[in-house]
């Protein structure tokens, strides 16, 4: 183990202890199976000529699901020729990545009038895919954004954007919602009759919004804003409501900062009032998303909060939390999980525990997967006290030196499966894999 970095060690001071159970401790990672991605640096370049972006090829994962059942859904793109084609792969452990299915996805358009706007500005209609969500009904929701542009003000704009397909990855409709300058569909939650809650965040540092959209003719029924445009979450709470996840911006100059808030969402679409859970993770004002990421429990939600700011100076920032919080949104337990970030080597920014997963174990605890220098840091967090279970085990060798993005999936009969894939926006060698955890 690496020693702890002096500017970390006052932090470090004030992490709890933690226990190592029997059955967390004796996990291991059996990978089912992996493919590479490339990148081809092109051809070299002569003294002053301008060098070209690498080509990368590969299967690059966006986000994971599950039905039901326990089949695994993953979303992605096929990288390759300077596009990327958005697949999914359906039942992912029991078939490789050479069964994904290209998605057939036009985009579509937010009003009758959007044609011309589009054709005026110049847009791309062709969808930008980040989530998924596999519902008891069978079918599957994508969510991204579409029509995007870059206006005459430098900034880039685009239009919520949601797909519902079958189990056979056959569009069966597409929508585009205008929702604000540029908007994209971050987290999606079904409620119990098929209907779908989709969390959307705004690039450009507008507010947050969430649509309940109609499983049936995916018309919105509500739109709510709130947030600063800066990282949100969902997930399903009670009979038929919502837990959703935001940062809130409060104060100007030195006594800004930046607080991350839980609401209830009922299914009519009432917001229920803010209760801050973390307060002040950051005091400075900046351009850096925040990191949100929920998994329903029973009597609540677990969340994870955390920056997403590879050039932050490590002295303002502030390590990962984990927090519980019950199904009226009061919040229970608050812990910090360690090896959130170390400094980057030769100064210069800082390397993240990047996109830490989590998912609710059988037993109602929480699992949280964090990767950072090579080893997958695994926590479960205990239900009603928040004590840290923890263990590690390696990142796989073909990723071995390159940040990981996680994603934690787990069974009603107990299985837990993890994968993993690039970084979105990194570039390098790396490789997308699917494993199980065995032992927990």
């Amino acid at each position: 183990m690496k020693p702890i970095p002096l500017f970390l060690l006052s932090l470090c001071l004030s992490f709890p202890a933690y226990a190592q159970t029997p059955g967390i401790a004796a996990a291991k990672l059996q990978i089912l199976w992996s493919t590479p991605i490339t990148s081809d640096p092109g051809p070299p370049t002569k003294p002053g000529q301008m060098g070209f972006a690498p080509t990368e090829s590969g299967f690059l994962f966006d986000d994971v699901s599950s039905f039901p059942d326990g089949r695994i859904v993953v979303l992605g793109d096929r990288l390759g020729n300077n596009s990327d084609v958005p697949v999914l792969l359906i039942d992912a452990a029991n078939h490789g990545p050479g069964a994904a299915t290209s998605l057939n996805l036009k985009g579509a358009v937010a009003s009758i009038f959007e044609p011309v706007r589009l054709y005026m500005d110049g847009a791309d209609e062709a969808p930008e895919v980040l989530t998924v969500a596999a519902t008891g009904t069978g079918s599957i929701w994508i969510g991204g954004i579409t029509n995007q542009y870059m206006g005459i003000d430098s900034d880039s704009h685009g239009d919520t954007y949601l797909a519902k397909v079958d189990s056979s990855a056959r569009p069966l409709w597409e929508r585009a919602y205008k929702s604000g300058d540029d908007q994209l569909v971050l987290s999606m939650a079904a409620a119990a009759d098929g209907d779908v809650a989709a969390a959307a965040m705004e690039r450009g540092f507008g507010p947050d919004w969430m649509v309940l959209v109609s499983a049936g003719d995916a018309h919105a029924i509500w739109k709510r804003r709130l947030g600063n445009g800066k990282g949100i979450a969902i997930a399903p709470a009670g009979d038929d409501g919502f837990l959703v996840a935001s940062l809130d911006s409060v104060g100007t100059g030195d006594n800004y900062q930046e607080n991350v808030t839980v609401r209830t969402v009922s299914r009519q679409g009432r917001l229920g009032s803010a209760t801050i859970i973390r307060q002040s993770m950051i005091t400075h004002l900046g351009d850096y998303d925040g990191n949100l990421r929920m998994s329903a429990a029973d009597g609540g939600a677990y969340i994870v909060s955390g920056w997403d700011a590879w050039d932050m100076d490590p002295s303002q920032l502030q390590p990962t939390e984990v927090t519980r919080v019950s199904e009226d949104g009061g919040l229970l337990w608050n812990k910090v999980l360690p090896e959130s970030f170390v400094p980057e080597p030769g100064g210069g920014g800082t390397i993240f525990c990047e996109d830490p997963a989590i998912a609710t174990l059988p037993n109602g605890n929480a699992l949280v997967g964090c990767a950072l220098n090579g080893q997958i840091h695994l926590h479960e967090f205990d239900r009603s006290s928040g004590v840290d279970a923890q263990t590690s085990v390696p990142t796989p060798a073909c990723s071995q030196g390159f940040p990981v993005e996680l994603f934690l999936v787990v069974r009603k009969d107990g299985a837990v499966f993890l994968a993993g894939s690039q970084i979105q926006g990194s570039v390098g060698p790396n490789c997308s894999w699917l494993g199980r955890l065995l032992g927990l």
